[in-house]
Protein backbone atom coordinates (compact mmCIF):
# COMPACT_ATOMS: atom_id res chain seq x y z
CA UNK A 1 0.00 0.00 0.00
CA UNK A 2 1.42 2.93 -1.16
CA UNK A 3 2.04 6.05 1.57
CA UNK A 4 -0.90 8.13 1.96
CA UNK A 5 -0.20 11.49 -0.65
CA UNK A 6 0.44 15.12 0.25
CA UNK A 7 0.56 14.57 4.22
CA UNK A 8 2.72 17.24 6.03
CA UNK A 9 1.87 18.73 9.04
CA UNK A 10 -2.11 17.40 9.04
CA UNK A 11 -2.31 19.67 6.17
CA UNK A 12 -2.28 18.94 2.36
CA UNK A 13 0.54 20.12 0.44
CA UNK A 14 0.80 19.08 -2.88
CA UNK A 15 4.24 20.87 -3.78
CA UNK A 16 5.76 23.58 -6.29
CA UNK A 17 4.58 23.36 -9.89
CA UNK A 18 6.26 20.47 -11.73
CA UNK A 19 9.96 21.23 -12.37
CA UNK A 20 10.98 23.25 -9.26
CA UNK A 21 13.77 22.38 -7.49
CA UNK A 22 13.60 24.31 -4.30
CA UNK A 23 10.15 23.34 -2.05
CA UNK A 24 9.93 25.50 1.16
CA UNK A 25 8.63 23.65 4.57
CA UNK A 26 5.52 25.48 4.52
CA UNK A 27 1.39 24.66 4.62
CA UNK A 28 -0.24 25.67 1.58
CA UNK A 29 -0.98 28.73 3.25
CA UNK A 30 2.86 29.83 3.75
CA UNK A 31 2.92 29.01 7.57
CA UNK A 32 6.11 27.17 8.37
CA UNK A 33 5.84 23.30 8.93
CA UNK A 34 7.90 22.14 12.33
CA UNK A 35 10.19 19.33 12.67
CA UNK A 36 12.22 18.10 15.50
CA UNK A 37 15.13 16.56 13.83
CA UNK A 38 15.87 16.44 10.11
CA UNK A 39 16.04 13.13 9.81
CA UNK A 40 12.21 13.60 10.96
CA UNK A 41 11.29 14.84 7.11
CA UNK A 42 11.17 12.40 3.95
CA UNK A 43 10.68 13.08 0.20
CA UNK A 44 8.66 11.36 -2.07
CA UNK A 45 8.49 11.27 -5.38
CA UNK A 46 5.08 10.65 -6.73
CA UNK A 47 4.57 8.74 -9.56
CA UNK A 48 1.53 7.53 -11.50
CA UNK A 49 -0.57 10.51 -10.90
CA UNK A 50 0.04 10.18 -6.91
CA UNK A 51 -0.98 6.39 -6.86
CA UNK A 52 2.99 5.43 -5.97
CA UNK A 53 5.33 7.41 -4.11
CA UNK A 54 9.20 6.62 -3.88
CA UNK A 55 10.97 7.92 -1.44
CA UNK A 56 14.12 10.15 -2.38
CA UNK A 57 17.55 9.73 -0.37
CA UNK A 58 19.10 12.75 1.51
CA UNK A 59 21.96 13.82 0.55
CA UNK A 60 21.74 12.39 -2.86
CA UNK A 61 18.89 13.22 -4.19
CA UNK A 62 17.72 16.69 -2.01
CA UNK A 63 19.06 18.19 1.00
CA UNK A 64 17.65 21.30 3.00
CA UNK A 65 18.81 24.83 2.12
CA UNK A 66 21.15 26.56 4.77
CA UNK A 67 18.33 27.57 7.31
CA UNK A 68 16.62 24.04 7.03
CA UNK A 69 13.23 26.00 5.95
CA UNK A 70 13.28 24.46 2.20
CA UNK A 71 13.82 21.16 0.22
CA UNK A 72 16.37 21.15 -2.31
CA UNK A 73 16.47 18.85 -5.06
CA UNK A 74 20.33 17.21 -6.02
CA UNK A 75 20.22 17.53 -10.50
CA UNK A 76 19.02 14.02 -11.84
CA UNK A 77 15.88 13.97 -10.24
CA UNK A 78 13.24 13.77 -13.65
CA UNK A 79 11.89 17.04 -14.37
CA UNK A 80 8.12 17.42 -13.79
CA UNK A 81 7.50 14.72 -11.60
CA UNK A 82 5.53 14.88 -8.59
CA UNK A 83 6.92 16.24 -5.03
CA UNK A 84 5.71 15.16 -1.71
CA UNK A 85 7.20 15.96 1.67
CA UNK A 86 6.01 14.42 4.74
CA UNK A 87 6.96 14.57 8.42
CA UNK A 88 7.19 11.40 10.34
CA UNK A 89 7.83 11.87 13.84
CA UNK A 90 9.20 8.20 15.19
CA UNK A 91 6.86 7.02 17.80
CA UNK A 92 8.62 3.89 19.16
CA UNK A 93 10.36 5.85 22.26
CA UNK A 94 10.34 8.80 23.96
CA UNK A 95 11.52 11.70 22.22
CA UNK A 96 12.50 13.70 25.83
CA UNK A 97 13.62 11.36 28.75
CA UNK A 98 13.67 13.22 32.68
CA UNK A 99 15.65 11.82 35.50
CA UNK A 100 15.26 11.86 39.32
CA UNK A 101 15.52 15.61 40.51
CA UNK A 102 15.82 17.03 37.05
CA UNK A 103 15.38 20.91 36.93
CA UNK A 104 12.87 20.79 34.08
CA UNK A 105 13.85 23.98 31.58
CA UNK A 106 10.68 25.41 29.44
CA UNK A 107 12.74 24.14 25.93
CA UNK A 108 12.47 20.80 27.22
CA UNK A 109 8.63 21.17 28.09
CA UNK A 110 8.03 22.48 25.08
CA UNK A 111 9.81 19.81 23.33
CA UNK A 112 8.19 16.76 25.00
CA UNK A 113 4.82 18.66 24.15
CA UNK A 114 5.43 19.26 20.36
CA UNK A 115 6.85 15.06 20.10
CA UNK A 116 2.88 14.51 21.43
CA UNK A 117 1.44 17.13 18.85
CA UNK A 118 3.66 16.09 15.96
CA UNK A 119 2.35 12.27 16.58
CA UNK A 120 -1.39 13.52 16.64
CA UNK A 121 -1.16 15.45 13.68
CA UNK A 122 0.40 12.51 12.02
CA UNK A 123 -2.22 10.36 12.92
CA UNK A 124 -4.96 12.94 12.03
CA UNK A 125 -3.50 13.53 9.05
CA UNK A 126 -3.06 9.53 7.94
CA UNK A 127 -7.08 9.24 9.02
CA UNK A 128 -7.92 12.45 7.04
CA UNK A 129 -9.16 14.39 10.10
CA UNK A 130 -9.01 18.58 9.51
CA UNK A 131 -8.32 20.44 12.27
CA UNK A 132 -11.90 21.55 13.24
CA UNK A 133 -11.90 17.37 14.35
CA UNK A 134 -13.90 16.44 10.78
CA UNK A 135 -13.46 13.38 8.50
CA UNK A 136 -11.18 15.62 5.08
CA UNK A 137 -14.39 15.42 3.16
CA UNK A 138 -12.99 17.59 0.09
CA UNK A 139 -15.49 16.30 -2.62
CA UNK A 140 -13.89 16.01 -5.87
CA UNK A 141 -16.35 18.46 -7.56
CA UNK A 142 -14.83 21.16 -4.90
CA UNK A 143 -11.18 20.66 -5.54
CA UNK A 144 -10.10 22.85 -8.70
CA UNK A 145 -7.35 20.57 -9.47
CA UNK A 146 -10.01 17.64 -10.07
CA UNK A 147 -8.22 14.89 -12.25
CA UNK A 148 -4.70 16.38 -12.06
CA UNK A 149 -2.35 15.08 -10.00
CA UNK A 150 -1.95 17.72 -7.70
CA UNK A 151 -5.41 16.75 -7.06
CA UNK A 152 -6.06 16.27 -3.20
CA UNK A 153 -9.71 15.32 -3.08
CA UNK A 154 -10.84 12.50 -1.21
CA UNK A 155 -14.09 11.97 -1.01
CA UNK A 156 -17.16 11.10 -3.76
CA UNK A 157 -20.42 12.90 -2.63
CA UNK A 158 -23.84 11.82 -4.06
CA UNK A 159 -23.32 15.66 -6.53
CA UNK A 160 -19.70 13.78 -7.72
CA UNK A 161 -22.11 10.30 -8.89
CA UNK A 162 -24.53 12.37 -10.70
CA UNK A 163 -22.13 13.94 -12.39
CA UNK A 164 -20.40 11.05 -13.39
CA UNK A 165 -16.91 11.53 -11.59
CA UNK A 166 -17.11 8.41 -9.64
CA UNK A 167 -13.44 7.29 -10.32
CA UNK A 168 -12.59 3.73 -10.93
CA UNK A 169 -9.24 3.34 -11.60
CA UNK A 170 -7.59 0.60 -8.94
CA UNK A 171 -5.77 3.00 -6.87
CA UNK A 172 -8.47 2.81 -4.17
CA UNK A 173 -7.85 6.50 -2.87
CA UNK A 174 -11.06 7.87 -2.46
CA UNK A 175 -14.01 7.86 0.38
CA UNK A 176 -17.51 7.68 -1.11
CA UNK A 177 -20.27 9.12 1.18
CA UNK A 178 -23.54 7.19 2.39
CA UNK A 179 -25.36 9.23 -0.27
CA UNK A 180 -23.24 8.68 -2.48
CA UNK A 181 -23.19 5.17 -1.99
CA UNK A 182 -26.91 4.83 -1.91
CA UNK A 183 -27.03 6.66 -4.85
CA UNK A 184 -25.25 4.31 -7.02
CA UNK A 185 -26.53 1.06 -5.11
CA UNK A 186 -29.79 1.24 -4.02
CA UNK A 187 -32.50 -0.38 -5.66
CA UNK A 188 -35.72 1.15 -6.50
CA UNK A 189 -38.67 -0.70 -4.79
CA UNK A 190 -42.07 1.43 -5.96
CA UNK A 191 -44.91 0.98 -7.77
CA UNK A 192 -44.84 3.94 -9.87
CA UNK A 193 -41.20 4.92 -12.17
CA UNK A 194 -38.43 6.62 -10.66
CA UNK A 195 -38.12 10.09 -11.47
CA UNK A 196 -35.86 10.69 -14.20
CA UNK A 197 -32.85 12.64 -13.28
CA UNK A 198 -32.48 16.11 -14.74
CA UNK A 199 -30.17 16.45 -17.87
CA UNK A 200 -27.40 17.83 -16.31
CA UNK A 201 -27.38 14.58 -13.67
CA UNK A 202 -26.55 11.13 -14.39
CA UNK A 203 -27.96 8.23 -13.31
CA UNK A 204 -25.19 5.16 -12.67
CA UNK A 205 -25.45 2.44 -15.37
CA UNK A 206 -27.18 -1.10 -14.31
CA UNK A 207 -29.27 1.00 -11.14
CA UNK A 208 -31.99 -1.42 -11.01
CA UNK A 209 -35.77 -0.50 -10.14
CA UNK A 210 -38.19 -3.15 -8.61
CA UNK A 211 -41.51 -3.00 -9.63
CA UNK A 212 -43.33 -4.06 -6.80
CA UNK A 213 -46.50 -3.57 -8.42
CA UNK A 214 -46.12 -5.52 -11.26
CA UNK A 215 -43.50 -7.69 -9.89
CA UNK A 216 -41.31 -7.03 -12.39
CA UNK A 217 -37.48 -5.79 -12.60
CA UNK A 218 -35.84 -3.03 -14.64
CA UNK A 219 -32.32 -1.79 -15.43
CA UNK A 220 -31.36 1.93 -15.88
CA UNK A 221 -29.62 2.13 -19.64
CA UNK A 222 -27.97 6.06 -19.35
CA UNK A 223 -27.48 5.58 -23.62
CA UNK A 224 -31.40 5.04 -24.05
CA UNK A 225 -32.30 7.47 -20.52
CA UNK A 226 -34.79 4.42 -19.97
CA UNK A 227 -35.64 1.71 -18.20
CA UNK A 228 -35.34 -1.73 -19.55
CA UNK A 229 -37.47 -4.65 -18.19
CA UNK A 230 -35.06 -7.79 -17.57
CA UNK A 231 -37.85 -9.35 -15.98
CA UNK A 232 -36.69 -13.22 -16.81
CA UNK A 233 -40.79 -14.67 -16.46
CA UNK A 234 -43.60 -14.42 -18.98
CA UNK A 235 -47.11 -13.87 -18.04
CA UNK A 236 -49.16 -16.11 -16.12
CA UNK A 237 -50.10 -19.18 -18.38
CA UNK A 238 -53.51 -20.89 -18.29
CA UNK A 239 -54.35 -23.44 -15.51
CA UNK A 240 -53.03 -27.17 -15.73
CA UNK A 241 -55.42 -30.02 -15.88
CA UNK A 242 -57.28 -30.73 -12.01
CA UNK A 243 -56.53 -34.58 -11.66
CA UNK A 244 -58.82 -37.03 -10.16
CA UNK A 245 -58.23 -39.54 -7.61
CA UNK A 246 -60.62 -42.93 -7.53
CA UNK A 247 -62.31 -45.75 -8.93
CA UNK A 248 -65.46 -44.56 -9.79
CA UNK A 249 -66.01 -42.40 -12.61
CA UNK A 250 -65.51 -38.40 -11.91
CA UNK A 251 -69.02 -36.98 -11.33
CA UNK A 252 -70.61 -35.43 -14.89
CA UNK A 253 -70.20 -32.77 -15.19
CA UNK A 254 -66.64 -32.60 -14.25
CA UNK A 255 -64.04 -30.29 -13.95
CA UNK A 256 -61.49 -32.66 -13.72
CA UNK A 257 -59.20 -33.07 -16.87
CA UNK A 258 -57.45 -36.36 -15.90
CA UNK A 259 -58.36 -39.20 -14.24
CA UNK A 260 -56.12 -41.43 -12.13
CA UNK A 261 -57.98 -45.13 -11.19
CA UNK A 262 -56.31 -46.31 -7.64
CA UNK A 263 -57.10 -49.30 -8.47
CA UNK A 264 -56.01 -50.16 -12.00
CA UNK A 265 -53.30 -47.56 -11.37
CA UNK A 266 -53.78 -46.08 -14.76
CA UNK A 267 -53.89 -42.67 -15.88
CA UNK A 268 -56.68 -41.54 -18.33
CA UNK A 269 -57.48 -37.83 -20.23
CA UNK A 270 -61.01 -36.56 -20.97
CA UNK A 271 -60.54 -36.03 -24.55
CA UNK A 272 -63.41 -35.85 -27.46
CA UNK A 273 -62.68 -37.47 -30.53
CA UNK A 274 -65.66 -35.96 -32.13
CA UNK A 275 -68.37 -38.58 -31.36
CA UNK A 276 -68.39 -37.82 -27.76
CA UNK A 277 -66.28 -36.96 -24.83
CA UNK A 278 -64.55 -40.22 -23.74
CA UNK A 279 -61.89 -41.17 -20.67
CA UNK A 280 -59.30 -42.23 -23.10
CA UNK A 281 -55.80 -44.53 -21.10
CA UNK A 282 -53.10 -41.82 -21.17
CA UNK A 283 -50.78 -44.25 -18.96
CA UNK A 284 -50.61 -47.84 -17.16
CA UNK A 285 -51.41 -51.23 -18.75
CA UNK A 286 -52.35 -51.43 -22.14
CA UNK A 287 -55.70 -53.52 -22.84
CA UNK A 288 -56.06 -56.10 -25.78
CA UNK A 289 -56.13 -54.95 -29.43
CA UNK A 290 -59.80 -54.03 -30.04
CA UNK A 291 -61.22 -54.54 -26.73
CA UNK A 292 -61.92 -51.43 -24.09
CA UNK A 293 -61.64 -53.34 -20.68
CA UNK A 294 -64.16 -53.27 -18.43
CA UNK A 295 -63.12 -52.01 -14.36
CA UNK A 296 -64.40 -55.76 -13.67
CA UNK A 297 -61.93 -57.14 -16.46
CA UNK A 298 -65.04 -57.76 -18.58
CA UNK A 299 -65.04 -57.02 -22.13
CA UNK A 300 -67.02 -54.28 -23.61
CA UNK A 301 -67.95 -52.67 -26.91
CA UNK A 302 -68.85 -49.23 -25.60
CA UNK A 303 -68.50 -46.63 -22.72
CA UNK A 304 -72.06 -47.16 -22.27
CA UNK A 305 -72.16 -50.64 -21.50
CA UNK A 306 -68.88 -50.30 -18.96
CA UNK A 307 -70.88 -47.55 -16.97
CA UNK A 308 -73.39 -49.40 -16.29
CA UNK A 309 -71.16 -52.57 -15.59
CA UNK A 310 -68.98 -51.25 -12.61
CA UNK A 311 -69.16 -47.15 -13.32
CA UNK A 312 -65.59 -47.81 -13.18
CA UNK A 313 -62.74 -47.92 -15.48
CA UNK A 314 -62.58 -47.95 -19.30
Amino acid sequence: MPLPQFQYAGVSYAGQPAGSTTFALTTSGGLPIGYLLRSHVHVYSSIDDGATLVELVRPVDWDFNQGGTSVVLKAGIAGGTGIVLRRITPEADLYTRFGQGTLLTADQLNEAETFDLYLIQELDDELGINSANQWNRLARYADPNKGKPTETANTVTKKDQLAGDWPIDGKDKFIATTDALSERFDVFVQDTKPTDPPITEIRQSGKLWFDDGALQLSVWEPAAKAWINITTSGPPGPPGPNVFYGVAFPPDPTPYGLWYDTNKKELRLKYDDGTGVQWVLAGGASPPTGQLIAGNGVAANSVHEIQTLDQGVI
